[in-house]
């Protein structure tokens, strides 16, 4: 279960924050296919919002640096999911691919890092 806080300036320069939480299960195939469900509510401005959707990504088995290649896929709400597009876009980049580090720790867990920090650790 991922707990975000998100705050930051509107464009009037009014504190705003986005507060929820949010479980992000990853399905890693072998060949590099990923599934990334992800489920919770997020709460803005009092109310509170389902986020209820599902993508893909896919994870080049080539290394470079100690870094993977991972490049986003389609990701879809559910019918039940009713966040605002606004809020999503908040909690996820619009950067196509990305490089993350993957190492695995012990038989079940497994560490997720990008250049700065651990973003993700996973457990079977």
């Amino acid at each position: 279960m991922s707990t975000v806080h998100i705050n930051y300036e509107d464009s009037n320069n009014v504190q705003q924050g986005i507060n929820g939480n949010i479980k992000i299960v990853f399905h890693i195939t072998n060949d590099g296919l990923v599934t990334v469900s992800e489920y919770g509510t997020l709460n803005y401005y009092g109310k509170e919002y389902l986020v209820d959707r599902t993508g893909n990504m896919t994870i080049d088995t080539d290394v470079q640096n100690g870094f993977h290649k991972v490049t986003k896929g389609k990701f879809l709400a559910n019918p039940q999911d009713n966040a605002p597009s606004l809020l999503i876009e908040k909690l996820t980049t619009s950067q196509p691919v990305l490089h993350y580090k993957i190492q695995k720790l012990d038989p079940k867990t497994w560490r997720i890092s990008d250049l700065q920090r651990a973003i993700f650790i996973c457990r079977k």
